[in-house]
């Protein structure tokens, strides 16, 4: 649940509080004189090959590709700042999904890695170095977790500030490599791994972008849209008492407006149709833009569809 993008302002304040409650004095002290360092100059060359040599053990910076850890081309467009808190301070936002775990088994064996699954019969876990492992119920005796992240601590030990300005120019140079190209049907699937975010405090999950506020503006780029009518469908959640408002979709000067319904909260997603819009001659290099005029972050998105209608 997205508590600190709540509708309602006493539970954002509260999960706000909670969650600064979490941040390391000694971890933000670290951020803190990187960030007086940082330059944007950084070599996005250098920051590629440090990527390689520090982070692809755990991490992607393509799409589909998997992974131990997050994909980092969803995090392409988080602000410095931001992406330094993920690096340097790896335990501050954990998805459940990457906490580690230890299994302790019969035969002073013992396990520390992600949670893949659990069955009645045996749990799986893989390792940092990215190896799975299977253990039967029968022979586990224990399973707990840290509560913190795989990701260890201290890479400021590893990578000086300017490596840290490269390493920052090359994921936030990803996003300009995300360029959309349409399915087998010929429909374009606009989602949170290939969108850009400027001005607002929208997150980026594997499969959701969380808190869409009227500030937010987002953006895909399109390989070449072919000209035609295109029906406009959008997998989206919606807190309670926003319904009725308008959304824009601008697509190279092209818009098309449509009302959201409301799904019940933030975490409930809802498949809809919203109508047509026209283009009518082919392009290459499409911008499409997105955003609400919902009064704050009441809104979540999986995908925009643009559908060929044939």
């Amino acid at each position: 649940i997205v508590w600190t993008t709540h509708q309602n302002p006493q539970i954002r304040e509260r999960a706000g509080a909670l969650f600064d409650s979490r941040i390391s004095p000694d971890r933000q002290a670290v951020i803190d004189r990187y960030a007086e360092n940082i330059t944007t100059t950084g070599s996005r060359e250098n920051g590629r090959l440090l990527f390689e040599s520090a982070c692809a053990v755990c991490h992607s910076d393509r799409e589909n590709q998997p992974a131990l850890g997050p994909n980092l081309a969803a995090l392409s467009d988080y602000s410095s700042p931001s992406l330094l808190a993920a690096v340097l301070d790896p335990n501050r936002a954990v998805e459940d999904k990457f906490l580690a775990y230890t299994a302790t088994a019969k035969g002073d064996r013992e396990i520390t890695g992600l949670l893949l699954a659990e069955s009645v019969a045996e749990i799986r876990l893989t390792d940092a170095a990215g190896q799975i492992h299977s253990i039967s119920r029968q022979d586990l005796i224990s399973l707990t977790s840290s509560g913190l992240s795989l990701m260890p601590e201290g890479f400021e030990d590893a990578i000086p500030p300017s490596a840290m300005s490269d390493l920052i120019a090359y994921l936030r140079s990803l996003a300009s490599s995300r360029v959309l190209e349409a399915n087998a049907n010929g429909t374009f699937e606009l989602g949170p791994l290939s969108v850009s975010i400027a001005q607002g405090g929208a997150t980026i999950s594997s499969d959701a972008i969380l808190g869409i506020s009227d500030k937010d503006r987002l953006h895909w780029t399109l390989r070449h849209l072919p000209a035609g009518q295109y029906e406009i469908a959008a997998e989206s959640a919606l807190a309670t008492g926003y319904e009725g408002k308008a959304f824009h979709l601008e697509i190279e000067g092209i818009v098309a407006d449509g009302i959201f319904e409301t799904t019940g909260s933030l975490t409930r997603f809802r498949s809809r149709k919203f109508g047509n819009i026209r283009i009518p001659s082919d392009m290459r290099d499409v911008s499409v833009r997105f955003n609400h005029d919902l009064p704050g972050p009441v809104l979540s998105l999986r995908s925009i569809s643009l559908i060929p209608l044939r």
